[in-house]
């Protein structure tokens, strides 16, 4: 299990790692709405992997049946590498490759929010972004919160593998290949 685990994860991670660079490299004018979609897509890509390795896993068992808590422990193992590494990557992103971003990004919304909202209702969601801003501006908080949406996403696609490749319970017959 260790090295199907290992296979898959290193796959899924350097994937969405490929994934960012192209997005990096020729989505970067595009409107941080698209790039955030563009971002869950390849996100949801590179978790792809987990129903593959877990498909590896379970036909390499002995009648290849797998109970639903293996399948779900062996997706989550496979999630962790590519939540670790984009959680790192995104740090460097933002300390060193565009460090502008945050700024970038907070400029935007305090645009859309003024079109939205006016008075004491405007000022208040002003200071609520003016107080996230600080907070997204940490390494340890970018790092949590990158490797989370990440480790989220990869549960739900985990426990959909897991209900997907689950043995049924059932003994299958000659009859049923």
């Amino acid at each position: 299990m260790k090295s199907i685990v290992f296979k898959f994860g290193i796959i899924s991670a350097v994937t969405i790692l490929i994934l960012f660079f192209i997005s990096y490299l020729f989505l970067e004018n595009l409107s941080f709405a698209v790039q955030e979609i563009w971002g869950y897509l390849s996100i949801f890509i590179a978790l792809s992997f987990v129903f593959f390795g877990v498909k590896s896993y379970r036909d390499g068992l002995p009648n290849q049946e797998i109970s639903f808590g293996r399948a779900l422990g062996t997706g989550i193992l496979i999630v962790l590498f590519p939540a670790i590494i984009f959680g790192l990557f995104n740090v460097i992103y933002i300390t060193y490759l565009n460090p502008d971003f945050t700024e970038q990004y907070y400029a935007t919304k305090i645009a859309e929010t003024m079109t939205q909202y006016s008075g004491a209702e405007l000022s208040s969601k002003l200071a609520e972004m003016e107080s996230m801003k600080e907070l997204a501006s940490s390494s340890l908080f970018t790092f949590m919160l990158m490797a989370s949406t990440v480790l989220i996403l990869g549960f739900i696609v985990s426990l959909i593998t897991a209900a997907t490749l689950r043995s049924s319970g059932k003994k299958k017959t000659v009859l049923d290949n």
